[in-house]
């Protein structure tokens, strides 16, 4: 036979070369060079996993009390977080929504499996509009608390201050809303409390000018 096959040798190297350089299959690698595919599988381990094993995160994450299960979906549904940090920290590999859907099926919220671009997501805008907000009225209280102009200034402060109230009270009925289709509870105990602080306020500068 003309030209001779190649040596077992020979076909162990081009299939070490093949796995280092292509990204072809084991079955197409093997039916290139005439050998069973378990047998590039077998070389291919005894190189040092020139193609790494791909786990499957269905088998890694199937086995998992339900409890734990639930702690990771909570993590992976934390605001802000890269649902691919998270499962790469706890060795399943760089997932992307298709694998999550995969590993963890029916489980994930529709939400997780379907987001895009972190800096975009709502909880994220939503958490980050209400800390601007307790920003502006931290910054009115000093201003109310001080003295000079701006403080004698006091009906445009608290009417300003009246504004950013029904605004925080809307960004957190959406965020409760929100957070009920997700299984969260939605509730944060400094808001009540900030609320009514500033409703106080108003009502007695109210009172004040009526009084005068």
């Amino acid at each position: 036979m003309w030209p001779p096959p190649p040596s077992r040798a020979d076909s162990r190297a081009e299939a070490l070369k093949l796995l280092r350089e292509t990204d072809l299959p084991f079955d197409a690698i093997s039916a290139r060079l005439g050998v069973h595919p378990s047998t590039v599988r077998t070389w291919n381990v005894r190189a040092g996993w020139l193609r790494p094993r791909k786990h499957r995160p269905r088998l890694l994450t199937a086995r998992w009390p339900a409890a734990r299960r639930a702690a990771l979906i909570r993590l992976l549904c934390t605001p802000g977080a890269d649902p691919g940090d998270v499962t790469e920290i706890l060795g399943l590999g760089r997932l992307d929504a298709a694998m999550l859907a995969s590993a963890f099926g029916a489980d994930l919220p529709p939400t997780l499996i379907r987001r895009g671009d972190p800096a975009t997501d709502p909880a994220t805008l939503r958490t980050h509009l209400r800390a601007h907000i307790l920003r502006q009225i931290a910054a009115f209280d000093a201003t109310l608390s001080g003295v000079g102009p701006a403080a004698r200034d006091s009906a445009r402060i608290l009417r300003d201050l009246g504004g950013l109230k029904r605004l925080l009270d809307t960004v957190d009925a959406d965020r409760a809303r929100s957070a009920g289709e997700e299984g969260g509870d939605g509730s944060e105990p400094d808001l009540p409390a900030l609320r009514a602080e500033i409703a106080r306020r108003y009502a007695g500068f109210i009172g004040g000018r009526t009084a005068a």
